[in-house]
């Protein structure tokens, strides 16, 4: 993929500067918080081709990575908001005033209780921030720990789409949607914003 050409087109909402403030549990686990999160600030080509290079690293169907680094780098309709130095949590096919899809991804693989709080800060502000009516989330029902996840965070199950995600051989695909009057929660102190 030729980084340098689609660079200029990712979006300038994507800046934005935040101290970060990182900590580890016993096991080793860095752990997130709401005020870790920043938007995505590209660099450089090689700091996009990281990203993409640490994505196709990952344990999954390789045609996620060409997905990922298209949301990444050509379209306009993504937002990406890193977890500290550990993740990114982003939204595609963005339509303000309607709809979203949340997708997250750690680089060690752990969905710990935090990352589930971060999130929830994520899509907080993503509501707010394009006026969101729902948000979408999906995963391959063989893939509990991230089902769970999403139910942990609010989503609720809404069905499941037959033999659409792309292994082999392909697994059905579960999928999730969140209203903006369904959050099950409220953050009463809102420690950092992604604007």
């Amino acid at each position: 993929m030729d980084v340098n050409t689609h660079l200029s087109h990712v979006q300038r909402e994507r800046t934005g500067s935040y101290d970060l403030h990182l900590r580890s549990t016993r096991d080793g686990v860095v752990q997130v918080r709401p005020e870790d999160l920043r938007l995505l600030k590209l660099t450089s080509v090689e700091h996009a081709e990281r990203i993409v290079r640490r994505y196709g690293e990952l344990d999954w169907p390789k045609v996620s990575e060409a997905i990922f680094a298209q949301h990444l780098l050509q379209r306009t309709d993504s937002w990406f908001v890193e977890a500290g130095d550990i993740g990114l949590i982003y939204l595609t096919d963005v339509i303000p005033e309607f709809h979203a899809n949340l997708n997250v991804v750690f680089w060690d693989q752990k969905l710990h209780r935090n990352r589930i709080e971060v999130t929830k800060t994520v899509l907080a502000e993503a509501f707010e921030k394009f006026a969101l009516q729902k948000i979408s989330a999906a995963a391959p029902v063989t893939n509990h720990p991230l089902r769970s996840f999403y139910a942990k965070a609010g989503f609720v199950l809404e069905g499941c789409l037959r033999r659409m995600w792309p292994s082999v051989p392909p697994v059905d695909l579960a999928v999730y949607g969140m209203l903006k009057e369904e959050l099950p929660w409220q953050l009463v102190l809102r420690t950092t914003s992604l604007a």
